[in-house]
C-alpha cells in the first residue's frame, strides 16, 4: 500500500464511498433547504459525488449551526424531500472551476439524512446505486 493510500485510509471518515465517475460527470444539484426551527428557506448546491444514501455535503449561502434540523428538497428525476441534521459547517474557500458558479454559497455543510419514509430512502439509495453502476441521465443544475 502506497503512502497516499495509507493517508486516505487513516483520515477517510465517510461511512459510504464517494460516487466515482469521470470528471465531466461532476454535476451540481440544486437543493432547497428549510431550517426547521426558524422555517427560513435557503439555497444550496451539491456535487453529485458528495451525495450518498446516508448524507450529503452541500454548499450553502449562509452558516447553518451543527445539530440544526433541516429539510432538503432535491430533484432526482422526481421530487424528494428528506429531513437531515447538520453535522458540520465550515467556510468553503473553494476556487474549483466546478464551484465557481456558486459564489454566493460560501459555506460547506455536512448533513446526515434522517428518513421519515422508507420510500424516500429507497429512492435515494436506488439513485446512488445507479450513479455508481451506470451512465444514468442527470438533470442539469
Amino acid at each position: 500500500m502506497g503512502f497516499l493510500s495509507r493517508v486516505r485510509k487513516k483520515y477517510e471518515k465517510r461511512s459510504e464511498p464517494r460516487i466515482q465517475f469521470p470528471v465531466h460527470r461532476f454535476k451540481l444539484l440544486d437543493i432547497h433547504l428549510t431550517e426547521l426551527r426558524t422555517q427560513e428557506h435557503l439555497r444550496g448546491r451539491a456535487l453529485l459525488h458528495d451525495l450518498s444514501p446516508k448524507g450529503v455535503s452541500i454548499f450553502s449561502e449562509r452558516f447553518i449551526a451543527p445539530e440544526e434540523k433541516i429539510e432538503l428538497a432535491i430533484f432526482l428525476g422526481e421530487d424528494l424531500v428528506i429531513t437531515g441534521q447538520v453535522v458540520w459547517c465550515n467556510e468553503s474557500g473553494s476556487t474549483s472551476k466546478v464551484i465557481r458558479e456558486v459564489n454566493a454559497c460560501r459555506y460547506r455543510v455536512g448533513i446526515k439524512f434522517e428518513f421519515d419514509s422508507p420510500r424516500n430512502q429507497k429512492t435515494l439509495v436506488d439513485y446512488c446505486n445507479k450513479l455508481r453502476s451506470a451512465d444514468v441521465p442527470i438533470s442539469p443544475a
